[in-house]
C-alpha cells in the first residue's frame, strides 16, 4: 500500500539510513539503487550513474525488461567512504564551535 503524497513521516529516510549504516558496518565501499524516485536518493547523497556500472548480475535483468529502451528507472550510487567522512565532519562541528566560544 502506498501512502498519499504530502504525508511525509520520514520512514523511507530512516529505513534507508539504517541500511546505509549497516552497509558501512559490513565494510562495503559503495551501495546502489535502481529507482523511480531519484530525488529521494539524491537527498541521501547518491548520484546518478550509468546502470552498466553495476554488476552484470544486477543489470542483466534490465536486458529482458519490456521497458529496456524506454526505461524510467534511474541508477544511483553512493560512495560510503564519502558518507562516513561527511558524518565524521558533522560530528566534529559542534565540538569545534564549543571550543571557539
Amino acid at each position: 500500500m502506498r501512502r498519499a503524497r504530502g504525508t511525509r513521516r520520514g520512514l523511507g529516510r530512516a529505513l534507508s539510513e539504517q541500511i546505509l549504516d549497516e552497509a558501512e558496518g559490513h565494510g562495503l565501499k559503495s551501495v546502489f539503487a535502481l529507482t523511480l524516485v531519484p530525488d529521494f536518493f539524491t537527498k541521501l547523497g547518491f548520484r546518478e550513474v550509468p546502470r552498466e556500472r553495476f554488476p552484470t548480475k544486477v543489470w542483466r535483468d534490465c536486458l529482458t525488461c519490456p521497458k529496456y529502451f524506454q526505461c524510467d528507472e534511474r541508477a544511483m550510487a553512493l560512495d560510503l567512504d564519502a558518507r562516513r567522512a561527511s558524518k565524521d565532519e558533522a560530528a566534529l562541528e559542534p565540538a569545534e564551535v564549543a571550543a571557539e566560544a
